[in-house]
C-alpha cells in the first residue's frame, strides 16, 4: 500500500521550521540589543546601530546563550520532524474527519466500501486476492460488516482510490484490530507508528509481510 504525504503536513512542516528560525534568530540577537541598550543609557532607544566612534564594539554571546539557542532550536526542530512523520497517526485523534454509512462492497480484506466512498483500513496488512488467506480475510470481513453500519475515522490521506481511515462496528469494535484478533490479516507497523494494534492477543498471521509495514519500532 502507498499513502500519499498529505500537502497538510508538508505545510505544517515549513511553517514549524520558519517558527524555529525566528525563535533562533530572536534568542540570538536578544543579549546583543540588551548590550546596545546598556551602552548608550536606560533611557535611550537606539534607532540603528551605534557607530564605531561611539566607543560601542558588539560582542559574542556567551557560550552558554549560544549552547541554550542551538540546543532549544534543535529540540524544536527535532519535535517538528517527529509530528510531521507521525501526523497522519495524530490525525485519528486529532479533528479526524468522520464517514458513517452503511457498507455497500467488501473489496479484500483491508477495503470496504461505506456508501459510494472505499475506505482503506489504516495499520493492517491482508493477503492479496487469488490467495487463500486473501479470499479468507475478504469472508470474513464481509460476515462482520457487509451490509452494516460502519464508522469510520479519516486521517485525510489517501491511496490509489481510497481514503485511508480505522472504523468502528456498531457495537463499538475496531475492525482492524477485529481482523487482526482473527489472524485473517497482520499489523502494520508502517502505518500504526504509534503501535495501536500492537500487543494483541491474536491468533497468528501467516500471510506475506510486506515491505511498507517496516518500521524502526
Amino acid at each position: 500500500m502507498e499513502q500519499a504525504l498529505t500537502l497538510e503536513i508538508a505545510w505544517w512542516f515549513i511553517a514549524g521550521s520558519l517558527c524555529v528560525v525566528v525563535v533562533f534568530c530572536v534568542n540570538w540577537l536578544a543579549p546583543w540589543r540588551r548590550r546596545a541598550r546598556r551602552a548608550l543609557g536606560d533611557n535611550v532607544i537606539p534607532l540603528r546601530h551605534p557607530r564605531k566612534r561611539s566607543g560601542f564594539r558588539a560582542r559574542s554571546m556567551p557560550a552558554a546563550s549560544r549552547l541554550l539557542t542551538y540546543v532549544s532550536g534543535s529540540g524544536a526542530l527535532v519535535a517538528i520532524i517527529a509530528i510531521s512523520a507521525l501526523w497522519p497517526e495524530i490525525r485519528f485523534f486529532v479533528f479526524p474527519e468522520i464517514l458513517e454509512g452503511r457498507v455497500t462492497h467488501v473489496r479484500d480484506g483491508d477495503t470496504v466500501e461505506v456508501g459510494e466512498t472505499a475506505v482503506r483500513l489504516s495499520g493492517i496488512t491482508c493477503d492479496e486476492l487469488g490467495t487463500p488467506l486473501g479470499e479468507r480475510a475478504k469472508a470474513v470481513t464481509a460476515s462482520l460488516v457487509s451490509g452494516r453500519e460502519l464508522s469510520c475515522q479519516l486521517n485525510g490521506e489517501t491511496t490509489y482510490d481510497r481514503v485511508v481511515g480505522r472504523c468502528k462496528m456498531a457495537d463499538g469494535r475496531d475492525l482492524g484490530r477485529v481482523l487482526i484478533e482473527r489472524g485473517v490479516c497482520g499489523g502494520c507497523a508502517g502505518f500504526d507508528k504509534l503501535r495501536i494494534y500492537a500487543g494483541i492477543s491474536a491468533t497468528p498471521f501467516r500471510g506475506a509481510e510486506s515491505d511498507y509495514c517496516s518500521w524502526v519500532w
